[in-house]
């Protein structure tokens, strides 16, 4: 994917490793246990921006769980970054 992402590829992007969130037990509770974020909740909020960074947040923060997860997804690592900065753009925040 291009450098320059646009945000409906970010925001399917997010939307794919949430996904794959929901379908590891361990990573889903840790993430849980993270955000106070319960899963009712997530569900029902799972197409916010602020929830799909708030999971772009929880990989980023853990390089060892980043790389296992964009190579179970066969996506380049420096992919969840790059949606997270567009993300980040499209709510009127900005990366630190």
């Amino acid at each position: 994917m291009p450098v320059s992402m646009k945000a409906d590829n970010a925001v399917i992007t997010a939307l794919h490793i949430l996904a794959h969130l929901a379908g590891d037990d361990d990573a889903l509770e840790r993430f849980v246990a993270l955000t106070g974020m319960d899963l009712d909740d997530l569900r029902q909020r799972a197409d916010e921006p602020a929830v799909l960074l708030a999971v772009l947040e929880y990989y980023l923060g853990h390089e060892p769980s980043l790389l296992e997860m964009t190579d179970s997804l066969g996506l380049d690592p420096s992919l969840p970054a790059k949606a997270h900065h567009v993300l980040m753009a499209c709510c009127g925040q900005t990366d630190e």
